[in-house]
């Protein structure tokens, strides 16, 4: 992350897992999202620019792989458990963010996690290359990450296009987010 009195980008650097956010990414950006919520306004950046590192994903979501070598490691499943927990709760802070203006670069993959970082964006930008699911729908698993909050109040013409990305886990192409 870069700061200045006006200006910060939070950029995912993780090309090679797609920017998955792992426990580490986690635990900064709720590191910074602490600090940023405890100082007053005028400290505060007036803009937050997020974007994913590399050209093929913004963040395809949790780092499934991590928590699934973290669990053969251990099979304490208290510390998968504490991962889920600090990433929704990192979304939820960065939802509070107020006073600071947020844009999403969305250029490729943005899914689950991803989807939950980008949607608080005051300003969502996807480039032509942008695919956005929740993909975990697609192995039973409910929508995480506030999506079953903000997917609802989606509209899309005669049928909510938030339900059916929610239920089914379509892969919405940038067109279609238009």
């Amino acid at each position: 992350m870069g700061a200045s009195s006006f200006v910060t980008e939070l950029r995912l650097c993780s090309p090679k897992n797609m920017n998955a956010l792992d426990n580490l990414m986690t635990e900064t950006i709720c590191d910074y999202l602490k600090f940023w919520n405890s100082e007053p306004s005028e400290k505060r950046p007036r803009v937050l620019i997020m974007r994913g590192e590399g050209d093929f994903a913004f963040c395809a979501g949790g780092d499934l792989g991590a928590a699934f070598k973290g669990l053969k490691a251990d099979p304490d499943v208290s510390l998968q458990h504490q991962f889920l927990h600090r990433q929704f709760k990192m979304i939820y802070n960065l939802a509070r963010v107020d006073q600071t203006v947020r844009i999403s670069i969305l250029n490729g993959v943005v899914m689950g996690a991803g989807v939950g970082l980008m949607w608080h964006s005051h300003i969502r930008v996807a480039t032509e290359a942008t695919i956005y699911a929740m993909p975990e729908t697609q192995i039973g698993f409910f929508t995480d990450n506030g999506a079953s909050y903000f997917l609802s109040r989606i509209n899309g013409g005669d049928i909510s296009l938030g339900l059916y990305v929610a239920l089914t886990g379509y892969r919405v192409r940038a067109q279609e987010l238009l």
